[in-house]
């Protein structure tokens, strides 16, 4: 059964939505990104994330980014990401880096791992970009996301 769009739109008015509190997320929360095409009002909503985790000698840095709406398997013409990885000794410094970028995608992660030798604050810094499809009202979307600072020993 096709509904009409009276009944489309009626049934977004009962869709039970989950917003984020701003005030209880910190700076190692997820982002968002979001844009709707004229015509058809089609939400187009995404996440990012930067996450760090260690075992043994061996940090694991990276960032990654995924469409949501209109479904999860959404495919936007072009998605990058790039990731650093941050080392604070006494001194702040970039020890890692990865970059990926691809056409035609609904996800797209950049990952790598750094050996470390000594005990040291450690986070990750991740920049994301992307392009809608034509007609969707924002062309594109970019932004900046982190984690907190970490000890790593």
């Amino acid at each position: 059964m096709i509904k009409s769009p009276d009944a489309t739109t009626e049934s977004y008015y009962d869709m039970e939505v989950s917003w984020i509190n701003p005030a209880a997320e910190g700076p190692d929360s997820k982002q968002t990104f979001t844009a709707t095409t004229g015509l058809t009002r089609s939400v187009y909503f995404g996440v990012v994330n930067s996450e760090l985790d260690h075992d043994g000698s061996e940090i694991t840095y990276k960032t990654w980014q995924r469409m949501v709406l209109p479904t999860p398997y959404t495919r936007i013409p072009s998605m990058s990401v790039l990731t650093y990885l941050w080392r604070d000794d006494g001194e702040e410094e970039t020890v890692g880096i990865e970059f990926e970028s691809e056409n035609n995608v609904y996800e797209l992660e950049a990952e790598d791992t750094y050996d470390y030798s000594s005990s040291a604050y450690y986070r990750v810094i991740g920049q994301y970009s992307g392009v809608y499809p034509s007609g969707v009202t924002q062309p594109s979307y970019n932004g900046i996301c982190s984690t907190d600072w970490e000890y790593v020993s």
